[in-house]
């Protein structure tokens, strides 16, 4: 059987293509979900692809991926800059861990943040 790659995703993903698309574009998390099988298969790999709104939720499947999965790669989104938690969950993976940093036009984040708040 192929190895696993279990990939997790973060707060607010499942709402890509929805949410912003000016900003995130206009794929799925479903369109992102077959794209990493697709690259997966390609090298002899199968992948898991979750995702959660809660950080607890996303630290008990780094637990369990830890014992299923060859690799974990992750888009932790909001929680890349705030979650100490998801960082020490991932700390004992080492070399079985990526950290994905979520793509998008920053500077069209930046300037929807500073019209929000005013």
């Amino acid at each position: 059987m192929a190895q696993l790659i279990t990939i997790l995703n973060g707060p607010n993903l499942n709402l890509l293509g929805q949410r912003q698309p000016e900003i995130y574009g206009h794929d799925t998390l479903d369109d992102v979900a077959n794209s990493c099988t697709a690259v997966a298969a390609q090298f002899g790999l199968r992948c898991e692809l979750m995702q959660s709104n809660h950080e607890g939720a996303l630290i008990d499947m780094i637990h369990t991926a830890r014992q299923t999965s060859a690799g974990i790669i992750i888009n932790p989104a909001a929680f890349t800059h705030t979650s100490i938690a998801l960082l020490d969950a991932c700390i004992p993976l080492r070399a079985r861990f990526s950290r994905c940093i979520f793509q998008m036009c920053i500077n069209a984040r930046a300037s929807a943040i500073r019209l929000m708040s005013r």
